[in-house]
């Protein structure tokens, strides 16, 4: 999904692609994750309301945006969830391997994607430009703003303008840096422990 919110052009049909991909993932992460019934049938239902309200904004004519991006955010935010849940689990039954690390790394692909969705819903909501440079940036844009900001590179071609989205990349960075020397650091160091 990540290198598709990359590629795609910036239009209401790509919105609603997204979000049912967003869904999809967290569909795919409940069923593996061992997620509860009851909680599997409250995100399934949550994200069949959002998949048809953006559906039926696009069809409109009038594509309800800030929705579908607000949705797209939370759904990405949601799968992180289950997969934490599901990560600790594993870890309880079988310890520390691969399995886990690379579900810590799709976590840390969705905290991008759920950063660059949620940048999406504020520049599509609030007037002014988004970025310094004058502009809200395309959809492509702002998620690779959120992983420059997540990873630290700031390249500088995209910066935020106003206080409260700098306070937002502010944040990401802090996650961002703060998961890899933690979370990711810990479950490879012991990855390699049980090798050793």
């Amino acid at each position: 999904m990540t290198t598709f919110a990359l590629a795609a052009p910036d239009r209401p049909g790509v919105r609603i692609v997204e979000l049912a991909a967003a869904g999809a993932a967290l569909a795919a992460a409940m069923l593996t994750s061992g997620a509860r019934s009851d909680v599997r049938r409250a995100a399934m239902v949550a994200v069949g309301i959002a998949l048809t309200v953006a559906a039926a904004g696009a069809l409109a004519g009038a594509p309800l945006v800030v929705a579908t991006f607000t949705a797209t955010a939370v759904a990405n935010a949601a799968t992180i969830v289950v997969i934490v849940g599901g990560l600790v689990r594993l870890i309880d039954d079988r310890g520390v391997g691969v399995q886990a690390v690379f579900g810590a790394l799709a976590v840390y692909l969705l905290l991008g994607l759920t950063f660059g969705f949620l940048i999406g819903a504020l520049a599509s909501t609030f007037p002014g430009p988004y970025f310094v440079e004058g502009t809200d940036g395309v959809q492509n844009q702002r998620v690779y703003f959120s992983f420059s900001v997540l990873t630290t590179t700031g390249f500088g071609d995209l910066t935020a303008r106003t206080a409260p989205a700098r306070a937002l990349s502010v944040l990401e960075m802090l996650v961002g840096q703060l998961y890899l020397v933690t979370v990711i650091a810990t479950l490879v160091g012991n990855l390699r422990g049980r090798r050793g």
